[in-house]
């Protein structure tokens, strides 16, 4: 398969402060988490990625780049933690904000947050897209990690696997305190760039219907030291063949029936109870089905700036001709969201206004018009 591209941020860097910490910019959290959403909206997987389970979503930081990242398809969100304190304290995140209410999104959003064991089996993680695990691993127990990979890549044997791990190399990089061995009091191991890659080749081998691709997140400080130490981060990103293949007959069916809009429902079921979660909270966000075609939505943003400019007498009356005269290059570029393209927003308006030299004339006499408008 050909590798995946542009997921790490290659623009990131690393420095020393004064009192010899390294710092990260962005921050290491944020880069984690952009890692992984460059994964699942990679152009390679075609929109396919929709139905998610974050297992160890703690406070629930990453679903506000899942929300903003999925905004071009129907989804579904399941977030998953064993500390049911934690999930409370922060279950504002996933609220609906006021301007999710006045902008509701095109495509249908579902957050499901559970309480629950990455370990156990739940019935409503059938026929999910993506498993996500940012930095779970290592605070897991060696029982949990041998079962772990038999629920994910047997049971939920989803599309994409996503997970994320300490390089233990970059911790001499770090100015820790004397006695101190992992990041984190909690963590029950962390593995070197070795471990970590025979740990995933395992699961390949035991899983066969899985390649993996390993990248590093959050480089060094000084660029030589990339290859003794590594990058702050491991992320292991593994995909099934059989989306692989599905993805070859996407685009075959795309070639022969062309495009369309995807406006159906990816999680219409009923949430199934089971004894090793429970379903804390579920929403569905506000949501406006826009179904105009893409000649029509030019047309209405295009009046919508025409009208407005119409009344921008000192930019846009021409005193010679008595009248006013709006460059088509103008309202073009109060259009990029829908439409930059001036000769596609010529073709749309054509014979609905009349166009002289590239503008849009309106003869109207502007001086009479009341002043309270």
């Amino acid at each position: 398969m050909k590798k995946l591209d542009e997921i790490v941020n290659q623009y990131s860097k690393s420095f020393y402060n004064e009192s010899k910490q390294i710092l990260f910019d962005p921050q290491m959290y944020i880069q984690r988490y952009q890692a992984a959403i460059n994964c699942i909206t990679h152009k390679m997987f075609k929109k396919q990625i929709k139905r998610i389970v974050e297992f160890g979503c703690s406070e629930m930081k990453f679903f506000v780049f899942m929300k903003n990242g999925l905004n071009d398809r129907n989804a579904s969100i399941n977030l998953v933690d064993i500390d049911e304190n934690v999930l409370l304290n922060n279950m504002d995140i996933i609220q609906p904000l006021l301007s999710d209410h006045i902008k509701r999104r095109e495509y249908k959003l579902e957050v499901n947050v559970w309480k629950g064991n990455l370990a156990k089996p739940n019935p409503n993680f059938i026929n999910i897209d993506c498993v996500i695990a940012l930095e779970l691993i290592e605070h897991v127990y060696p029982d949990v990690l041998e079962e772990m990979p038999y629920h994910i890549f047997g049971m939920i044997s989803p599309k994409i696997v996503i997970l994320s791990t300490p390089n233990y190399e970059f911790n001499q990089l770090f100015n820790f305190e004397e006695g101190r061995i992992f990041r984190h009091d909690d963590h029950k191991f962390e593995w070197n760039r070795e471990q970590f890659k025979d740990w995933c080749n395992n699961i390949c081998q035991r899983f066969p219907n899985y390649i993996v691709q390993i990248e590093g997140v959050g480089l060094p400080p000084n660029e030589n030291q990339l290859d003794i130490y590594g990058c702050c981060s491991q992320l292991a990103i593994f995909i099934n063949k059989k989306f692989i293949e599905s993805l070859k007959l996407i685009e075959e069916e795309k070639e022969e029936k062309g495009t369309t809009q995807d406006y159906t429902t990816s999680h219409d079921q009923n949430l199934i109870s089971c004894n090793s979660y429970e379903l804390l909270k579920s929403i569905n966000y506000p949501v406006f089905v826009d179904t105009r075609d893409r000649n029509q939505k030019i047309i209405d943003e295009c009046s919508y700036h025409i009208n407005r400019f119409k009344f921008f007498d000192d930019l846009y009356y021409n005193s010679e001709n008595s009248r006013m005269e709006i460059p088509i290059e103008d309202v073009a570029n109060a259009c990029w969201e829908v439409c930059s393209d001036k000769n596609e927003i010529l073709n749309a308006i054509n014979g609905l206004y009349e166009i002289v030299n590239d503008s849009i004339i309106f003869t109207t006499n502007y001086d009479e018009i009341d002043e309270e408008i």
